[in-house]
């Protein structure tokens, strides 16, 4: 799955991916009558379950597995946002590149280099440009 923002004008950036068997949810979305802040779209062929957040929370309150389960996906979640937080501000495009070939090796063959352009942040010229300079340099 492909999670993107959309803005106004029409532009979009992709920010994650949730590869088979991972959850994935807008935190947005938890609150009272809240709404999504992207959109999520299937790169490949997908089957989707879709569970309410209220049966979670009530399972959680009746049993401790599912408080855990719950505590445990708030943290993967937090880990995944500190460290794409990290490398967006921390990383130049060229880095983020190449941390993402090497952290997600099946991601690469089901995704459009578009989508990954826009997941580093940078326009598909500017990732062909990086992959040209990376090719040259026998990094790729």
């Amino acid at each position: 799955m492909k999670m993107v923002y959309e803005t106004p004008n029409g532009d979009s950036w992709v920010k994650g991916f949730a590869e088979s068997g991972v959850c994935f949810a807008s935190v947005a979305a938890l609150e009272e009558d809240g709404l999504t802040s992207f959109s999520s779209y299937a790169v490949v062929e997908s089957c989707i379950h879709q569970i309410d957040y209220r049966v979670l929370l009530r399972l959680a309150g009746q049993h401790i597995a599912w408080q855990r389960a719950i505590a445990n996906a708030l943290k993967f979640y937090g880990q995944r946002k500190e460290r794409r937080e990290m490398e967006l501000l921390t990383l130049s495009p060229e880095d983020r590149y190449i941390r993402f070939m090497h952290d997600n090796p099946e991601l690469v063959a089901a995704l459009r280099q578009s989508d990954i352009a826009s997941y580093i942040r940078v326009t598909p010229v500017a990732l062909s440009r990086i992959k040209s300079r990376l090719g040259k340099q026998g990094d790729q």
